[in-house]
């Protein structure tokens, strides 16, 4: 990764690094640039294809998308995140907390969830009446919890392959944590295949849509 290169006058480049078996010299001069970008968002820009990507989208998803004001609209699909082509975002930190907030627009469900494929997600959703808590890609009916809001904002927190949620109906003034921590260490492609990755994304189902706010991430240093 470190090998110079060079580009020719016709569009070439040229490997200038030598022997390969020999170590490199460390290139001089410049300044350390931070790793990665920063991966919270206001969603004043377009950053489709930068950081957010729907989940095996169809041909026409980008149609239920409607960006204005500092929100993203995302239209309902579905009727679990597993078949919802949730919006994601890869992250490459191994604790980290996100947080989001979800105004509910009609029959609408959404959430936030960790997604590695239909078959392998955790998270938890809302419909403005009670909360859903999807483990292992399954529902978990006996979890649910009174919840009588439209707007809830909602945090995730994963550390080292533990997961905690907490959600918020006064815009982060009070918290109420979720009563189930999920461990996600085995959502990989060792156990479900497909050459994925864990994700970050948020879902919606329904008849109706989901205006993401103010989405907040930051690495958890260990």
């Amino acid at each position: 990764l470190l090998e110079p290169m060079e580009w020719t006058s016709d569009g070439w480049f040229r490997a200038l690094g030598g022997d390969l078996s020999k170590p490199l010299p460390k290139p001089k001069g410049g300044k350390v640039s931070k790793a990665g970008f920063a991966l919270s968002d206001d969603f004043s820009r377009d950053r489709f294809g930068v950081q957010w990507a729907f989940h095996d989208p169809k041909p026409d998803e980008m149609m239920r998308v409607k960006r204005a004001n500092k929100s993203l609209r995302i239209a309902g699909r579905g009727t679990s995140p597993a078949d919802s082509s949730p919006l994601t975002c890869g992250v490459g930190d191994r604790a980290y907390q996100a947080e989001v907030t979800l105004e509910l627009g009609g029959a609408a469900e959404a959430g936030i969830v960790l997604f590695y494929n239909h078959k392998a997600f955790v998270g938890v959703g809302f419909d403005g009446a009670q909360t859903r808590t999807w483990q292992y890609a399954e529902d978990q009916p006996w979890n649910r919890q009174p919840m009588a809001s439209k707007t809830v904002r909602v945090r995730l927190t994963n550390d080292e392959n533990v997961v905690t949620y907490h959600h918020s109906v006064d815009n982060g003034k009070t918290w109420v944590r979720h009563p189930t921590r999920m461990e996600v260490a085995g959502l990989n492609h060792n156990v479900f295949g497909g050459f994925l990755s864990l994700k970050l994304g948020i879902y919606c189902t329904g008849i109706g849509a989901v205006i993401l706010r103010d989405f907040s991430y930051r690495a958890i240093n260990a």
